[in-house]
């Protein structure tokens, strides 16, 4: 019969002295000395004899089945020992301690080997697999991952100490943007039971709640380890923001869920208010932290925001500093897509609509043609004039003044990738270098140049392309070809290659 939950001193000191003499010979069939399996467990048999022979004699109300038992438990985790010491997958060495596996997946569990005391610690009972990340400012400061396991565990290495953090669920560490410690939430990868928002001290190796619920958090903001949080689904709504210095937790906002990482400062003819988007619509934040809908969301699109116009797949609408109106398009959109200097209306009625910055609707007529353009290269703004491709592959000079294109070449089915390199302004004129990855052509490269309404091919059927160097009047470009490396320098007045 048990008369406590735990075995007495006298039990324990017979068994570890004989789990502490089977590793001691396991840590040398580390090194060069190498044992036989029988060696080693013969080894182990004496000294876990004399452990639990020395159990016998000790009068704690344990039976001789208990320590049996116990006696036979010991002798498994030996053998697993040497199972995982003969077969190991380091996946951590620092300076005080060693993480390993079975790289054969047989045995599971991780094990923690302490290089100053050379003892062997089984610290994950179970999972294979396993990895690690490391702190970016605190070396030895790790969080350990597996696909295969739940819960959350951080080592450190300086006092070879390994706390589980939290013991279900599958979770993620966002380890980089935090200088003294971790933000902790669930994995995104698959279903998994862990909810809720935690922060991970180093420096006290303490784990603080941010929130118990919510699922897919989001977070921005670094300024003096101050972020703001949210989640991506409606698990949980508002805002939240943390200060990783202070630990202070404050409220934000109280609704809302999925927001961008900006909100804005928007006129009104009574002063200015402040926007953001969610997945409500762009909205309006209060100063009792609620929101005011000032667009709501059409067809379940999140908009895309600027502070100024919304847009979202067929939809555009401006703010005239009183609400969002919609811009006419003259044509119906079958996508909206952002270029960075304007959007593209694609459409289906043979028509090139194009939005500058200031709002402009731009339409050219295209006669047997819908051009779809794919992304703007260079904009000068002097002569009102696009460098833009297409999802075809073709270069287009575009005019927005005169509502005119022209072909500058057409590269081929669409099966190229066009990529700018550098681009500048010499004597007033624009200019811009770029390459064509010709995925057609086994993925090599042409290094193009374009100014004053000239296109110039200077080098062809490079493995890479990339600028090295570039100053107030030349650029150098490296083009790796099956030649070797070849280095040209061009002077941006003259458009040519200096010899």
């Amino acid at each position: 019969m048990k008369n406590g939950l735990i075995l007495s001193l006298g039990v324990m000191t017979g068994l570890v002295t004989a789990f502490d003499g089977g590793m001691i010979l396991a840590n040398q069939m580390v090194g060069d000395k190498q044992y036989s399996e029988a060696e080693f467990q013969e080894y182990g048999e004496q000294q876990r004899e004399e452990g639990y022979n020395e159990g016998l004699t000790v009068n704690v109300g344990y039976s001789e089945e208990d320590l049996q038992n116990a006696y036979e438990q010991g002798k498994a985790e030996m053998q697993e020992l040497l199972q995982v010491v003969t077969n190991k997958q380091v996946i951590y060495s620092g300076t005080n301690s060693e993480l390993i596996y079975d790289a054969r997946g047989i045995v599971e569990g991780l094990f923690l080997h302490n290089l100053q005391t050379d003892e062997y610690t089984k610290v994950i009972p179970n999972g294979t697999g396993f990895s690690y990340e490391e702190h970016y400012s605190h070396p030895g400061s790790i969080y350990i991952k597996s696909d295969s396991i739940e819960g959350f565990y951080v080592l450190k290495d300086e006092t070879c100490e390994l706390v589980q953090v939290k013991e279900t669920g599958k979770w993620r560490g966002s380890w980089s943007q935090f200088s003294n410690g971790a933000i902790i939430r669930p994995s995104e990868s698959e279903p998994s039971t862990a909810e809720g928002l935690y922060y991970f001290d180093y420096d006290n190796m303490e784990l603080i709640e941010i929130s118990s619920t919510g699922k897919a958090w989001q977070f921005a903001g670094d300024i003096n380890d101050d972020y703001n949080f949210w989640t991506a689904d409606s698990s949980f709504e508002g805002m939240l923001n943390f200060n990783c210095d202070t630990k202070e937790i404050t409220t934000v906002l109280t609704e809302g869920y999925d927001f961008d990482y900006n909100s804005y400062q928007m006129n009104t003819e009574s002063g200015t208010i402040s926007a953001i988007s969610c997945a409500l619509g762009i909205c309006k934040i209060n100063d009792d932290k609620t929101l005011t809908i000032l667009l709501p969301t059409e067809n379940g699109e999140k908009w895309q925001f600027d502070g100024v116009s919304a847009i979202n797949s067929t939809s555009m609408y401006y703010w005239n500093n009183t609400a969002f109106e919609e811009l006419e398009l003259g044509v119906v959109p079958t996508q909206i897509v952002n270029l960075g200097f304007g959007y593209a209306v694609y459409n289906n009625e043979e028509k090139l609509v194009i939005i500058s910055s200031s709002l402009e609707v731009i339409t050219i007529e295209t006669p047997g043609e819908n051009i779809e353009l794919e992304d703007v290269l260079t904009h000068d703004h002097n002569n009102h004039e696009w460098l833009a491709y297409d999802t075809n592959g073709v270069l287009y000079k575009i005019n927005y003044s005169s509502c005119e294109k022209e072909v500058v070449k057409d590269f081929g089915s669409g099966d190229v990738g066009i990529y700018q390199i550098l681009n500048g302004v010499i004597d007033g004129d624009n200019f811009i270098f770029f390459y064509v990855d010709n995925y057609n052509n086994e993925g090599l490269q042409d290094l193009y140049g374009y100014k004053n309404g000239e296109l110039t091919l200077f080098a062809e059927d490079c493995f890479s392309i990339y600028c090295e160097d570039t100053n107030d009047t030349t650029g150098t470009f490296v083009c790796q070809t099956a030649d070797g490396e070849e280095r040209i320098t061009i002077d941006y007045a003259t458009f040519t290659v200096v010899e």
